[in-house]
């Protein structure tokens, strides 16, 4: 069962889809104004370390070889209860495509320069409880584990040339995350976007041309994932059992869809009312797993409840029958977040990163968006995310005073003269 266990980890991944102590490998030339530097002990550990240079695009960084052991169950199940802690933000009838490994990855890449405020609000928003040292480990295993053919998964750093990267951070980035760090003109945001997108069409064979299209107000630094998928089916769907015009019969009335029709031997089973079936892909490193609740039970209510219970189907003769779709979904997830539990590491919180630049800037995350895309035919599965992190100079709430009327309030109008008031208002809900 250890192809199941493996490619369950990877299914949530890719369907709805730490840091030990920094290592060597880091490898830096300091120019004339010292702009570019790093200095290594013979004990491996960075020292007086910062990554700063003009706007010159990317730099040349290279990291240790990646941890290739195997990833934890505790690391897999947190992902797994991260998807469907997303998922229940999203609405019953909502269609489309997301990946939780890609979100996951670079918001605990993020995580890395957190202090403890935005650390733990992360952590509770990400379902993870492990320390950075084994978050770290487990994500370097994932990116050796996920690098076989058909499957790519890469991260990258964009920084202000303004600012220099923090030492460790920047060891962290390149040994466990294999991260492209660069340095670029962040007053010039459409440069700056159009470098991010580019890199994400480059990481995702063109499949996300669009992750980010402007950046939030006084962005210093963008965190990017890219996760990509290119894999036939181990037995392809018959060419000629492809059928056009049949219904599908959704939430909002019938529609003419292609179904695609297979029949043979697969994992299979009847879980809570409903059927699961596994369909392998040619690298038996993946599989897809196809989830049909009862009726009346909507598809994000049963995979709550079959999530993680692959090994449950067993081999059986049984037929399918699936559409054949192409999907493109793009999430602003910030909101999302915050009513996961992130707020004190969102613009607004209380949490800094004081880890992420060799700076005292107050900075805090002030977007988090994905796209996603996925092509399922006969041959087999294309798709593709993209995840992207802005930081932005924060509101720091102790320099500050703030008031965030996003919550009930009152409204008083007062003569000054004599005092008298003259209006009341409060609001509890807006029309």
């Amino acid at each position: 069962m250890k192809l199941i266990k493996i490619a369950a980890m990877m299914i949530c991944a890719l369907m709805l889809f730490s840091c030990a102590p920094a290592s060597p490998g880091v490898d830096h030339d300091a120019d004339e104004n010292g702009k570019t530097t790093n200095q290594q002990e013979d004990n491996g550990k960075l020292v007086n370390s910062t990554v700063k240079g003009e706007p010159s695009g990317w730099l040349d960084i290279k990291g240790e070889p990646l941890d290739n052991g195997e990833v934890s169950d505790e690391f897999t199940s947190a992902t797994n209860a991260f998807a469907l802690a997303l998922l229940e933000n999203l609405d019953d009838d909502w269609t489309g495509v997301y990946s939780p490994a890609s979100l996951a990855m670079v918001l605990q890449l993020t995580m890395q320069g957190a202090d403890e405020k935005a650390r733990a609000a992360m952590a509770e928003a990400l379902h993870i409880d492990m320390t950075n040292d084994d978050i770290n480990v487990n994500n370097s295993r994932l990116l050796s584990a996920l690098g076989s053919k058909g499957i790519n998964m890469a991260n990258a750093v964009m920084m202000s040339s303004e600012y220099a990267l923090n030492g460790n951070f920047a060891a962290i980035a390149a040994n466990f995350y294999r991260a492209e760090t660069g340095t670029f003109d962040f007053t010039d945001g459409k440069s700056v976007v159009d470098s991010a997108n580019k890199w994400v069409s480059d990481h995702t064979n063109g499949r996300i041309k669009q992750l980010f299209e402007t950046l939030p107000e006084d962005t210093l630094m963008l965190l990017i994932n890219a996760l990509d998928l290119d894999l036939n089916w181990k037995t392809s769907f018959d060419a000629e059992k492809v059928y056009k015009d049949l219904d599908f019969h959704g939430t909002n009335g019938d529609q003419k869809v292609t179904l695609m029709a297979a029949k043979g031997e697969f994992l299979c089973a009847e879980i809570d009312g409903g059927k699961v079936i596994l369909l392998p892909y040619e690298n038996d490193e993946c599989f897809m797993a196809v989830a049909l609740p009862p009726e009346g039970v909507s598809p994000n209510a049963y995979l709550g409840k079959v999530m993680g219970r692959w090994n449950e189907c067993k081999a059986r003769e049984a037929e399918l029958w699936l559409p054949k779709i192409e999907l493109n979904s793009r999430l602003e997830l910030l909101e999302t977040l915050r009513a996961m539990g992130m707020g004190e590491a969102l613009l607004g919180g209380s949490g800094n990163f004081p880890g992420l630049l060799d700076s005292d800037e107050f900075i805090q995350i002030g977007d988090v968006i994905q796209a996603a895309h996925i092509n399922v035919n006969e041959n087999g599965t294309q798709a593709a995310a993209g995840s992207g992190v802005a930081m932005t100079r924060g509101i720091s709430l102790e320099d500050k005073f703030v008031v965030r009327c996003d919550r009930p309030y009152a409204m008083v109008i007062v003569h000054t003269a004599t005092n008298e008031t003259l209006f009341v208002a409060t609001v509890n809900n807006i029309e």
